[in-house]
């Protein structure tokens, strides 16, 4: 149950802030709502007298956030810049995927069903990459795309690091890995000099996303303490469905039928992973 509210409160959040991120800058967005999200988990870890971490899960919270942010980095800027019924199944996809992959490297390879479930999922990427890349002959469609593999790959590897966090603590590993990806992103965003005074016109945006956001990641670690990482983790990344399912619904997204079956096909293989 932890892992499908996950997934339902990560696809809320990926949905507003793919859409802030059409008003201001995808950097920036990040920036904002991981520091809100940060401050809100410390409050309730302080509120719920959970302990401190020790030096080795500061690092592997620490490690889960700089991946998470330049993730969800890429993410904002796919959704922003490409169809969120395209890239966010991509991403979800792939998310599933690479703690199955470590699980494989970790505990040598799964049962049939994940295995199955890798092969429809790398299916799925090639039917709706193919297709949205033929929909729009250049760059914005397939640099989506790419964006969206690579924020599922730092999805998955948020998902492992995290996991690796030792005890029952819930909002300190996040506590932790909000500092990590807040530091990170003030570095690029000074580096690059991301216009940051636009967030002022999308605070109540930042705030909501946020929230969203944190809960998702709550969510998901309370799923992973619970039973297996590679459980948990798929069930969280069921999360396209509701992003989709709000594009559809708000932005009155369409996909072709060849998209819709590599949409489908994203699904099964979720479902096969996580049946195994």
């Amino acid at each position: 149950m932890a892992g499908l509210l996950a997934a339902l409160t990560w696809g809320a959040a990926d949905f507003g802030g793919g859409l802030t991120s059409r008003r201001a800058p995808a950097l920036a967005v990040v920036l904002g709502s991981q520091l809100i999200a940060g401050l809100i988990a410390a409050g309730i870890a302080v509120a719920r007298g959970e302990a401190l971490l020790d030096g080795g899960d500061v690092a592997w919270a620490a490690g889960a956030g700089a991946v998470g942010a330049v993730a969800l980095a890429a993410f904002y800027h796919g959704l922003a810049t490409g169809r969120m019924g395209v890239v966010a199944p991509i991403a979800g996809v792939i998310a599933a995927a690479v703690p199955v992959a470590a699980g494989m490297l970790l505990e040598g390879l799964p049962a049939t069903g994940p295995f199955v479930g890798m092969i429809a999922a790398v299916v799925a990427i090639f039917l709706v990459s193919w297709t949205s890349g033929r929909a729009v002959d250049a760059g914005p469609q397939r640099r989506s795309v790419l964006l969206a593999t690579a924020a599922g790959c730092g999805f998955g590897l948020f998902y492992v690091l995290l996991d690796r966090v030792e005890g029952d603590a819930v909002f300190w590993p996040l506590v932790v890995a909000r500092m990590a990806s807040v530091s990170l992103m003030i570095a690029v965003v000074a580096t690059i000099r991301v216009p940051v005074r636009s967030l002022g016109g999308v605070a109540p945006a930042l705030v909501v996303v946020g929230v969203l956001d944190l809960a998702g990641n709550a969510f998901f670690r309370l799923g992973a303490l619970a039973g297996r990482l590679d459980v948990a983790s798929v069930l969280s990344s069921l999360y396209p469905i509701a992003t989709v399912a709000l594009a559809a619904l708000v932005l009155r997204e369409r996909v072709s039928p060849l998209q819709a079956a590599g949409i489908g096909i994203a699904g099964l293989a979720i479902a096969l992973i996580a049946g195994g």
